[in-house]
């Protein structure tokens, strides 16, 4: 595997993806294309609880900062995955020449950003993405999602009712269905963490804290270059709680609470829906 292979792989440009697919689709006006929502081959006998996460230092131990960095991000992906729901925000910023048709080879002075507030499951959620002065909403319930967005990104997706009030589609509507593996949280934070690349080893950190939860850090580094940390906590379900990433493709930045708690999502009413 070449040098440029490696660095397309790379675990920091893997946490970037949806920023670039998001700033791409927004800025460019092309559709970001979903990946096959991956599914887990860890076992799930020790962390099978759908209890939520109890953002609490009272909270009982669980053990996880004695564990090797590799088992940390193992049990951390069953939790993810086992859990199902999970409010992440998120910022992103990629350089711009990554943007484009033709990458620039000199990094461009400045860069886009993208900002992500997602609340729920794969199949029950809300989620609001910005970039610049373009924004989108949108609800899932089950296999139907209402979407509405500003009036830019309406201009930029050529279907002006977005601006007046939310759409209903089906979730195999091609309007929709591409966003569909960037609202999966569970199963994007499993790709980003087990991204295939020589050279990427996790190791056991610090303790620390994750808001007022106490967390291990699993450091993330790639050829002996520290690509990224995750925070797990240490009370209660061993869940991820903020995981960073960083190269010279772009950085990531997640934040995620409320574990396992019970997504609530409601039909627009009447007068939110676009005439």
């Amino acid at each position: 595997m070449n040098d440029h292979t490696k660095t397309r792989h790379s675990a920091a440009r893997a946490a970037g993806v949806v920023a670039l697919a998001v700033v791409g689709f927004l800025l460019a006006g092309c559709t970001p294309q979903a990946s096959t929502p991956a599914t887990s081959n860890q076992s799930t006998s020790e962390l099978t609880s759908t209890s939520p996460v109890t953002a609490s230092a009272s909270a009982t131990p669980n053990g996880i900062e004695k564990l090797n960095g590799s088992d940390i991000v193992a049990q951390t992906i069953t939790n993810a995955l086992v859990a199902k729901s999970v409010h992440l925000t998120g910022s992103f910023t990629a350089p711009a020449s990554a943007n484009t048709a033709t990458p620039s080879p000199t990094p461009a002075p400045h860069s886009e950003a993208v900002t992500i507030d997602l609340t729920g499951s794969a199949t029950k959620f809300t989620a609001t993405f910005i970039v610049g002065d373009r924004s989108i909403e949108m609800r899932r319930l089950n296999n139907v999602i209402y979407m509405k967005t500003n009036q830019q990104a309406a201009l930029q997706l050529g279907e002006p009712r977005l601006a007046q009030g939310f759409v209903k589609y089906g979730v195999e509507d091609p309007m929709v269905k591409s966003w569909l593996a960037f609202t999966d949280a569970p199963t994007m934070i499993k790709n980003i963490l087990q991204a295939d690349v020589p050279g990427l080893t996790y190791t056991t950190g610090s303790v620390t804290t994750s808001g007022n939860v106490p967390a291990i850090q699993a450091l993330i580094t790639e050829n002996n270059r520290l690509a990224g940390t995750l925070l797990v906590a240490t009370t209660g379900k061993p869940y991820p709680l903020r995981l960073t990433m960083a190269d010279e493709t772009g950085t990531a930045d997640f934040t995620m609470t409320g574990w396992a708690m019970p997504p609530v999502v409601t039909t627009p009413a009447a007068n939110e829906m676009a005439p």
